[in-house]
């Protein structure tokens, strides 16, 4: 199992990855898409980036374990 610390960091790069998809999300729809006229070009981007937003936070809960809750209770916060 990797140190604590590693897996903290990693976590936090997963989830600073979230608000750059959310805010593309709103960008790319009126910028680099804004030429297609089909409705379905952003519903498809719009698909790809949510199912992008599921999988990090997949990531990210699948490292939760009960020793962190159990650490954090006890004000060990390695």
């Amino acid at each position: 199992m990797p140190p604590t610390h590693q897996r903290t960091s990693s976590r936090s790069w997963l989830l600073a990855s979230v608000p750059v998809i959310m805010l593309a999300m709103f960008l790319v729809p009126y910028t680099l898409l804004a030429e297609v006229d089909a409705w379905y070009g952003s519903a498809l981007f719009w698909t790809v980036a949510t199912v992008a937003v599921i999988a990090v936070n997949v990531l990210v809960s699948s490292a939760w374990s009960d020793e962190d809750e159990e650490n954090a209770a006890e004000g060990d916060l390695r």
